[in-house]
């Protein structure tokens, strides 16, 4: 699903005109990869500070899934 929503997104600004070069792919993937990570630690404090059990290995997995799903575009 993820997948089709970016390609639904990219399509629309592609329509309008705006043309994606591979650098462009690229500095999005490293900015979505480190921001979810910064996020995942936030709500990593979040879970243990509320008694909450949180699996971080699942969640960095989850990112490295989805980071890795806009590949193969």
């Amino acid at each position: 699903m993820a997948i089709d929503i970016s390609k639904s997104i990219f399509r629309k600004l592609a329509i309008n005109g705006e043309v994606f070069s591979q650098g462009f792919f690229r500095t999005l993937k490293a900015t979505y990869y480190r921001t979810a990570l910064d996020l995942s630690d936030r709500y990593q404090h979040d879970a243990e500070m509320n008694g909450y059990p949180i699996d971080r290995h699942s969640e960095e997995n989850l990112i490295e899934l989805f980071a890795s799903n806009h590949q193969s575009w």
